[in-house]
């Protein structure tokens, strides 16, 4: 039995679906358009906001973090995911602590200023630990490192006392069969 397609269906809805909380709207000739001819409402409207599209690596943030509240003034426009990030980034900092320049430490749980905060092998990117926490942590990787060590160094000591043994025992073996031969070549 043929239902209809689009508008012909009766589980037609509009051409506008959820996923992920997001609108999407049913717009096959739309530039920013999926295979399947489904655009973000949110980037739909602030493209119209705009007047022209957005550039590839920009996204769109909501501003109070509802994902289907897609009115202009809930909208920000982010040059990138980085920007973007740090939004969101912001915003929970300010929901924590009413200070947007503090960070959350993952290992302690301290809201912290940037500043407090450790940096990477690289020395230019940050971690998500605080200082104290970094030298903790690296702390407890040394130690254990260094217990590593020590074990496999334990380990090749008594494997070369051993063989040093067997050496040993060989040698004298051989100073033996050296004395036995030389009194009998006598």
């Amino acid at each position: 039995m043929f239902r209809g397609v689009g508008d012909k269906n009766p589980r037609w809805k509009g051409g506008i679906q959820k996923s992920s909380g997001y609108i999407l709207l049913l717009m096959p000739d739309y530039p920013r358009a999926t295979k399947r001819g489904l655009v973000p409402e949110h980037i739909f409207i602030a493209e119209k906001a705009l007047g022209k599209t957005l550039p590839d690596k920009a996204e769109v943030h909501h501003l109070n973090g509802i994902r289907d509240d897609n009115r202009k003034e809930n909208l920000i426009v982010c040059q990138d995911r980085a920007f973007h990030l740090l939004l969101h980034t912001r915003q929970r900092a300010i929901e924590a602590t009413g200070n947007p320049k503090l960070r959350h430490c993952s290992e302690c749980g301290q809201w912290l200023p940037l500043g407090d905060f450790g940096h990477k092998n690289d020395g230019r990117e940050r971690t998500n630990r605080c200082k104290p926490c970094v030298k903790k942590v690296s702390f407890e990787w040394r130690n254990k490192d260094r217990e590593s060590y020590n074990a496999s160094v334990r380990e090749k000591r008594k494997n070369n006392k051993e063989h040093f043994k067997k050496l040993d025992a060989d040698r004298y073996q051989r100073r033996k069969m050296e004395k036995i031969s030389i009194l009998t070549a006598v």
